[in-house]
């Protein structure tokens, strides 16, 4: 016997479908930015061209507002940075990046938890319920680690996050400080990876690659540091 009234119990099941059908909608944009007529949208001359045509779009609420709605979107995360960089520069760009991002990450962040919670509570289990009771006891540490290498898409992350035990304040300075790595190193070698993609050489794909390597590397080496920090 379930000890939720019927009604709390199907106010559950359905937020859990809600939730279920909002993380399968964000895959599928996640591949339609990748694979269908979306991605000439991402491309970096022309996605540059149109936000540079826009008489508004140097205003910093305007430039932070095209990131979140791109992070929410389910754009991939390393293209935003690129084109960010390119349109309003180094200094500025990281900047617009990180609010942009960690604003997006806190909407989808909380339609993630209103949604899910208690369905993942209620529904999934006592082995993914035990795993989100520990990502929620080393929770920025946890979203700092996931925030260093993004295996899957900034938006979906953020969801998942939102229905497990993970408290916001955590999530959103694991979120920070984990994008800073790789915002930086992006901004730093924008021009090289541009040049890399629009006018392919040895030499551009090959500095690309070090920059790759270095970054893989170096997160690598952090999440063992952190690690070993934590066993000692």
């Amino acid at each position: 016997m379930s000890d939720l009234p019927f009604d709390d119990e199907k106010s559950t099941r359905q937020r859990a479908y809600a939730l279920g059908l909002l993380i399968v909608a964000l895959i599928a944009l996640a591949v339609a930015w990748r694979w269908t007529a979306l991605s000439e949208y991402l491309d970096v001359t022309h996605a540059v061209a149109l936000l540079r045509s826009s008489a508004f779009v140097q205003m910093p609420v305007v430039a932070v507002s095209v990131v979140l709605l791109a992070s929410i979107a389910a754009v991939p995360l390393s293209v935003i940075i690129v084109i960010v960089a390119v349109t309003y520069g180094p200094m500025l760009g990281p900047v617009y990046v990180l609010l942009g991002a960690e604003i997006g990450a806190a909407i989808s962040f909380t339609l993630g938890k209103n949604l899910g919670h208690a369905a993942l509570k209620r529904f999934a289990g006592e082995r993914v319920g035990f795993l989100s009771q520990q990502l929620g006891k080393n929770g920025m540490i946890s979203v700092f680690l996931i925030r260093l290498v993004p295996a899957a898409p900034f938006a979906i992350v953020n969801m998942v996050a939102g229905a497990s035990h993970i408290g916001m304040r955590d999530f959103l300075l694991g979120t920070a400080v984990g994008m800073i790595p790789g915002i930086v190193m992006i901004t730093l070698f924008v021009d090289q990876i541009v040049a890399a993609v629009s006018v392919p050489s040895w030499r551009s794909m090959l500095l690309v690659a070090a920059v790759l390597l270095l970054l893989v590397g170096g997160t690598i080496g952090l999440k063992y540091w952190i690690k070993r920090s934590r066993l000692e």
